[in-house]
Order: C-alpha cells, then sequence, then structure tokens
C-alpha cells in the first residue's frame, strides 16, 4: 500500500480541501462541490487531525491558509493537474 493512502485514508478530503484553498472560504468550496458548509469544516477538521497540522487561521470572520496550508495547497494543485492531464491523455487514446 502507498505510504500516502496510509497518512491520509480519507482521500476525497484533499479534493475538498483543494476547493476551499482555490474558493477562498468554506462556504463557496461547500456551493462548488455540492456538499454542505458544516460538512467541509469537518472535512478540514478531520484532515488536520489526520495530517498533525494546522491548515487555517482565524482572521475576523474568515479563514486564512497557515504556511503549512499553502505548501499543502500548492503541492495539491501541481499533484490534481498532473492527474487530470494524464486522464485527459488517456481518454484522448481511447
Amino acid at each position: 500500500m502507498r505510504q500516502l493512502l496510509r497518512r491520509v485514508p480519507q482521500l476525497h478530503r484533499l479534493a475538498v480541501f483543494d476547493a476551499v484553498a482555490s474558493a477562498g472560504n468554506f462556504t463557496s468550496a461547500a456551493r462548488q462541490l455540492g456538499i454542505s458548509q458544516p460538512a467541509v469544516s469537518r472535512h478540514m477538521a478531520m484532515l488536520a487531525r489526520e495530517l498533525g497540522v494546522e491548515l487555517f487561521e482565524r482572521s475576523g470572520r474568515s479563514f486564512v491558509l497557515t504556511t503549512r496550508g499553502r505548501a499543502l495547497a500548492d503541492a495539491i494543485d501541481v499533484s490534481f493537474s498532473s492527474l487530470e492531464q494524464a486522464l485527459g491523455e488517456l481518454e484522448d487514446q481511447s
């Protein structure tokens, strides 16, 4: 089994995190994903707990990415873009 699967058993949380990072807030990410805002909050709390790092810090009534959160968001963006490209190439070959 890949080490990644042991470290983050619920990989879909990374997709939720990616949506939050690109949308800029939990509510917009929830709308984009078609889930509730409390569900997004739960996913983010569980992801932070699984990774053992704070991903967001409160700024007034909103949240901003921590330095570690920004690094993770950048890595996920690159990884997801690479996966999307590979899947697109597979579809083009069919």
